[in-house]
């Protein structure tokens, strides 16, 4: 994650623990291995032999192609997106996976605007949050206009809250949600009138966390709305929820470079006050990159109350090319391995213009624990980003991150 950003106040998607996006392809049957990918050059290797890209597309979408090689044990799959200068590379076993879903991001190839006015019937609130995507806009008075830009095309839920000041605190009083919103063209009127058939009450609890670190939570809709659902030490869950939506309980200390989430169907949250305690997760410290290719110092091990090491996620940037290269490197491909060399594939069908780390401007790497497979991790839909953090979500999984920035 990049630690350096976490100052910034609002979450944004982008690429890390897999991807921009996850493509809908079948199951890989046994000794083999299946890539969903939209990326422009594809490379898989089998153990620790030489990298190939005889592979053919199996079958093809309109946005992207299943392809299929055989493997068991040990396997690397790279991805590159021209656009970009984006080198994905995965290092995996087929007891954690046989599948990797992955495309390019294309989050910048279009973006669109949502505005209109928004105001109370029944109450006179103070403020207005509203949220489309992971995008959202404060209103201050007790109407107003809101405006969401750059959210790229696609189907969302859009989600407003009402605010007071009650006790120096601000607390939200109503909760408002629009679900299944094709949002394909621009959209300046799209007007949201509250009234007491529309909207749910909220529910609070205490929120706090340890010395030294910050709570958070977050309800994240079926279409991947996301809504800050904590202020000023307290949760809040809506009434009126579905199973398909997600709540994030999102602890991080920025001292020790730890973070730890819990995700929750849900219409299953424990309704109770919550305190979120970072002190059992061991910092990550040691990493070394030689700037040339090879990490080292990859020996961290969790303590006994953390959940299982399931992978090492490392990001690359050059700022004159602005090229990344980014790795996912699994415990059951490390097996025990204390290092790991970046692989210089230019001389292969597509690679050529990719950047493989050599002189990076910025390299980061985290150790991540959770109690779900690196196969569910994988096939999951939705993901999770806040302040650089990209976490792939589904029900009941709980995720720890220990992070170093090298350089």
């Amino acid at each position: 994650m990049k630690w350096r950003y976490f100052q910034k106040s609002l979450p944004l998607l982008a690429v890390l623990f897999m991807g921009a996006g996850c493509g809908g392809g079948g199951s890989a049957g046994p000794g083999t291995v299946q890539i969903v990918t939209d990326a422009d050059a594809i490379a898989y290797q089998v153990a620790e032999e030489a990298w190939r890209t005889d592979v053919t597309p199996k079958s093809s979408k309109a946005t992207e192609k299943t392809y299929e090689f055989n493997a068991d044990g040990r396997y690397g799959v790279a991805l590159y997106c021209s656009s970009s200068r984006h080198l994905m590379l995965f290092q995996l076993n087929t007891n954690e996976s046989r599948t990797v879903q992955m495309n390019c991001d294309t989050s910048n190839a279009q973006s669109l605007t949502m505005s209109g006015n928004i105001t109370d019937t029944t109450d006179t609130p103070e403020a207005y949050g509203v949220a489309v995507g992971w995008l959202y806009d404060i209103v201050y008075g007790s109407s107003g206009t809101y405006t969401i830009k750059n959210v790229p095309p696609g189907k969302y839920d859009l989600a407003a809250v009402t605010l007071k000041t009650i006790n120096n605190k601000t607390v939200p009083q109503k909760f408002y949600i629009e679900r299944n919103i094709d949002f394909l063209a621009n959209d300046n009127a799209h007007n949201i009138t509250l009234t007491a058939a529309n909207t749910v009450g909220v529910t609070g609890h205490t929120l706090s966390a340890a010395a030294g670190a910050t709570a958070e939570a977050y309800l994240i809709t079926a279409n991947n709305t996301y809504f800050t659902a904590a202020r000023d030490g307290s949760w809040y869950l809506p009434e009126g929820v579905l199973p398909e939506d997600i709540f994030v309980f999102f602890g991080f200390d920025n001292t020790s470079k730890v973070l730890m989430l819990e995700a929750y169907r849900a219409t299953e949250v424990p309704k109770t006050d919550k305190n979120i305690d970072l002190s059992y997760i061991r910092p990550l410290n040691g990493v070394t990159y030689d700037n040339s290719g090879t990490f080292g110092g990859l020996g961290y091990q969790p303590s006994a109350q953390s959940r299982p090491l399931r992978a090492y996620v490392a990001m690359l940037y050059k700022d004159a090319t602005d090229a990344n290269c980014d790795l996912v490197l699994s415990s059951g491909w490390m097996q025990g391995k204390n290092s790991y060399t970046i692989p210089d594939l230019s001389g292969l069908n597509g690679f050529a213009a990719a950047w493989y780390g050599d002189q990076a401007d910025s390299a980061e790497i985290d150790a991540i624990m959770a109690d779900r497979s690196v196969e569910e991790m994988l096939e999951s839909k939705k993901i999770f980003m806040r302040y650089g953090a990209d976490l792939f979500l589904m029900p009941n999984i709980r995720y720890e991150i220990a992070s170093e920035t090298i350089f």
